[in-house]
């Protein structure tokens, strides 16, 4: 042989070799990516199951057969999902992912469509519908409408973020770059501070906030979880 040939021969033997070596480690991947998908079955089945009574739900309760029909049409179609993405050299991955998605949705609307609702969302639209199901004399303003609390909650932490960021700001620069008598003991009673737990202090906040009068107001929450916080930012 000559040495034009040998090298060819060597050339066609590390292809090879490269060739099984990445066939090997896909497979390996493949049947690590399938292991860890069933493994992780029993945690998704509880967020599968969230989203299945969420729609299908008619009394409170999910029916078995729904939820698992439902998980017959996930489990299968998110093993091949992570095997098709752990293949290197599938042209269009992405689409064959979104291909197979689509399918998933569509062999669940087939199954799961006379079960399908949204009835459990008219608490979005209608602000009375506890009273309309129990009565006002029952649930008459104990339940506040979910668009009220959102935005209740979303002023709270916007307000309270815009505190807590401009005073330990300004704190924190102060005490990093100026030296002053008492610097040390005031930077570790910040960290006593943390030491005692929220609870021992209910009692005490709620004679503040009562004696101030701003009982049932939602600037006492903002008020509290901002004195709680600031320690720890600055």
């Amino acid at each position: 042989m000559t040495n034009r040939q040998i090298e060819k021969e060597r050339s066609v033997k590390w292809q090879q070799a490269v060739l099984r070596s990445r066939r090997r480690r896909q497979w390996k991947l493949a049947a690590l990516t399938i292991f860890l998908s069933v493994v992780s079955i029993p945690i998704l089945l509880a967020y599968l199951w969230m989203v299945t009574i969420a729609f299908t739900a008619k009394t409170g309760g999910v029916e078995t057969a729904t939820l698992w029909i439902a998980a017959a049409i996930l489990t299968p179609m998110l093993i091949i999902y992570a095997v098709i993405h752990n293949i290197e050299d599938l042209p269009n991955k992405r689409r064959w992912g979104w291909v197979l998605i689509g399918v998933g949705f569509a062999i669940g609307a087939v199954l799961l469509w006379d079960e399908f609702h949204l009835k459990n969302f008219r608490f979005m639209v209608n602000p009375n519908l506890v009273e309309d199901i129990r009565g006002v004399a029952t649930a008459g303003g104990q339940f506040p409408w979910v668009w009220e609390a959102f935005f209740n909650s979303l002023f709270l932490a916007s307000f309270q973020t815009v505190i807590v960021v401009t005073v330990s700001s300004l704190a924190g620069y102060y005490l990093s770059r100026f030296a002053f008598t008492g610097r040390s003991l005031f930077l570790q009673s910040l960290l006593v501070l943390q030491a005692f737990p929220a609870i021992t202090l209910v009692i005490p906040i709620f004679l503040i906030v009562y004696w101030v009068g701003l009982v049932n107001t939602i600037y006492a929450p903002i008020l509290v979880i901002t004195a709680l916080e600031l320690p720890f930012f600055i």
